[in-house]
């Protein structure tokens, strides 16, 4: 079964640990609501890090990139909350990276995530598509506990908002 997500913004990041616990409750109570009001904004699903850096992730499910074109995305970037004025420098490590959900496997949500970078050679991002979608999803779709896979591919332009 397939989401009904067409792209993903995905964000990883450390945060200076004298402002963990505000980060935390700033990520809960303010900036996912105000992400979330956003229309085209579907979901989110924010994990930590079982070992090495960054320590956060965040991923929020989007009807398609478009949204991060939308006036209403730009105004929110625009005119920040206050929390966010606040949390914001003290980020590190961060990645923020607009992608197009472009080949999907099974269904469901579960409890752990991996992600893993690929960069393909140049000229053969079409090839490296085709074994993902032939080879590694059918092989990784068998493997105990993998309940979805989805390639994500990013969008440099939107990434660097």
């Amino acid at each position: 079964m397939a989401t009904t997500a067409r792209a993903v913004l995905a964000v990883w990041n450390d945060i200076d640990a004298e402002v963990e616990d505000a980060f935390n409750d700033w990520y809960q109570h303010d900036h996912l609501p105000d992400r979330l009001s956003v229309p085209g904004f579907l979901d989110a699903r924010r994990g930590i890090a079982v070992s090495g850096r960054p320590k956060y992730c965040a991923f929020y499910s989007l009807a398609s990139l478009d949204v991060l074109r939308s006036q209403r995305y730009l105004e929110r970037l625009a005119n920040p909350t206050p929390g966010t004025t606040s949390i914001m420098p003290h980020f590190r490590a961060m990645n923020r990276s607009a992608c197009a959900l472009t080949q999907e496997a099974g269904r469901g949500v579960g409890g752990v995530m991996v992600s893993s970078p690929l960069s393909p050679v140049p000229g053969q991002a079409a090839e490296l598509r085709r074994r993902i979608a032939e080879e590694v999803f059918p092989a990784m779709m068998h493997l105990p506990g993998v309940l979805r896979l989805q390639l994500w591919e990013a969008e440099p332009a939107l990434s660097e908002i």
